[in-house]
This record gives C-alpha cells, structure tokens and sequence, in this order.
C-alpha cells in the first residue's frame, strides 16, 4: 500500500501541529494572568479524596479526549493522502494470433481439402484467438485477415472447403496463380503470412500454420531460410503440417526451418481420419506457450483507514466530552 498524495498528508500534519502549539502558547500565556476571583485556604479543599478523585477522572477525559483528537487528525491527513493499494499484475494472457498459411500449388490439390478440416477443427477448439487465413502458390492472397469473428472463419473455411473438394475456382484462388516466377514459392508465402500480422509493439503469441510439402518450382524473391529467419527475429512461431508422401529431404528441411523458430512440424495422413485431430491438438499445445504481459501497475484507492481513524476519533472526542460534564 502506498500514499499518492503523501505531501498533501504532511501538508495537513504540519497545519495541524501548528495550531495546536499556538493554541498550547497561548494557554500557557493565560495561565500566567488568570481570570476569576482569588479564593483563599484552597489547600484544605484539594486534599479531599472527593476532589481528588475528580481531578483524576478530568486528567483522563481531557487524555482521551486529546488522543482521540491525534487519532482524528491522523485520520484527516491519510485520508488526504489517498493511500492505495499497488497491485503489479503480470498474469498471462490469452493474446494469441494465428495464422493459416496453405500451399495450394498443384503438387497439394490433393491435400488442401483434408488440411482445411485440420484448420476446422483447430478453429473450433481456440477460443479468443484472432486467426487469418492465407494461400499462395506463384503469389500470396489473403481469404480472410486476423479475426476473432468465429462464425466469419467457419464460414470462409466452409466455402474453401467446398471449392478444393469441386476444383471449383474462387478469385482468392485466382490470385495466387499470377505472376511469372514459378509456382509453390514456399518462402514468398510464409514472409506474406508474416507480413499479415499487426499490433507488433504488442506483447502477442504468433503463429503461422505453414502446410506444404516444400517442393519449390520457381525462383521466389525469398528462400524458406530467409522467411524463418524473418518469423524468429519478430518471435513468430512457424508450425509446419506436410503430407505423407513429401520428400524426406525436403521435409527435413522444412523441419529444420520451423523448429529453430520454436515450433515443429507434423505429417499429415489423408488416409488417416485421427490426423486432423492430432494436427490440431498439436498446434493447440504450441500456442499454450507461456506469454506474460508487461507489468501492469494497476491502484485501487483504500481510504478506509484514514475514514477509521476519523470515526474512531471522533468517537473519542464526543465520549470525553461527555464525561468531562458527567
């Protein structure tokens, strides 16, 4: 607990100090010259036990009652003061983001449709995530940016689960075929997921979902090497999802690229229907890594003490008044 106000609390003491050595001079000065009549063979009077045990219980009430005073006064300056409790809170948070990033190049069109499931389920066992969704092959496009609009991804993911399954075309899909550099530029498409992040002076969990089975036909302005070493600078985990039937040496590769940035990378089996749900737990136990938020210091006003202290003292003061008259 500390005080935000604390000089305007010593400022009341000090006032307060003030006015009651003034008040202790001058009464100290009245005592010198004092009012009244002169009465003579007081002696005999004080020695009384009556008068005694008067003077004693006076001697109290006025004790209380200037205790009672202090106790106000204090309670006055801490109220003043506005004492409050500094919590720092760096508990973890849920700021996740997660990016979809799919190779529908020709060499996945039998592929694309099973890992979109993968990418449903996955969907719908986040809760609060922002997620996006992008696919490349010559070119990168962008189904979807990052959202937390749940039934806006079910929806997109549907719709691009349907086109896979008919080989139907769709202008996002389109798109990713310009261009004259070649095709499955697997390096291209993860610095474009990259690029789909935002909020990066945020304390955030990133992570791309990168499937393909990095079989590059064409010369892209980035290697996969350079794209990692792009998504480990910014501390944006890659996860990699390839077939089963992808080359050893390239999915070697690949897992190579993905694990120095923290993640892993996972098979997937068509032909196994357990493997979308393995996918998805697995990137679900990614994205639980620990992220704590900057230190928070967050203040909540407590002016119950001084408020007690002010009662208490009053309190006093009205039960010394009342004795001193009893």
């Amino acid at each position: 607990m500390g005080l935000k106000y604390w000089y305007l609390g010593l400022a009341v003491t000090l006032a307060m100090v003030t006015v009651a050595v003034i008040r202790h001079v001058r009464a100290g000065r009245a005592n010198l010259s004092p009012a009244g009549f002169p009465v003579a063979h007081t002696d005999r009077v004080k020695v009384l036990p009556r008068y005694r045990h008067l003077v004693r219980m006076q001697l109290r009430w006025l004790l209380v009652e200037a205790i009672s005073l202090g106790l106000a006064c204090l309670g006055v300056a801490i109220v003043v003061s506005r004492p409050a409790w500094v919590n720092i809170d760096s508990r973890e948070m849920r700021n996740r983001d997660v990016m979809l990033c799919l190779d529908v190049s020709g060499s996945m069109s039998q592929t694309d449709a099973a890992v979109i499931s993968s990418y449903q389920d996955l969907v719908g066992r986040l809760h609060g995530e922002r997620i996006g969704f992008t696919v490349f092959d010559s070119a990168a496009a962008t189904v979807f940016p990052l959202t937390d609009d749940y039934a806006f991804i079910s929806d997109q993911l549907t719709e691009t689960l349907k086109a896979m399954r008919t080989n139907q075309t769709t202008p996002v899909l389109e798109a990713t075929r310009v261009g004259d550099r070649g095709a499955s530029l697997i390096g291209d498409g993860l610095a474009s997921c990259l690029q789909g992040f935002d909020r990066m002076g945020e304390a955030r969990s990133r992570t791309v979902v990168l499937t393909t089975d990095n079989d590059l036909s064409g010369t892209p302005l980035f290697t996969l090497s350079e794209a990692a070493d792009r998504a480990e600078r910014e501390h944006i985990l890659v996860y990699g999802v390839t077939p089963s039937w992808a080359d050893q040496a390239k999915r070697a590769d690949f897992k190579a690229e993905a694990t120095r940035t923290g993640g892993q990378v996972l098979t997937l089996n068509t032909a196994d229907p357990g493997t979308n749900l393995e996918i998805s737990h697995g990137i679900e136990r990614s994205q639980r890594q620990a992220l704590l938020t900057m230190p928070i210091a967050r203040s909540f006003d407590q002016p119950w003490p001084g408020a007690l202290l002010m009662l208490l003292g009053l309190a006093g003061m009205m039960l010394a008044a009342w004795g001193t008259r009893s």
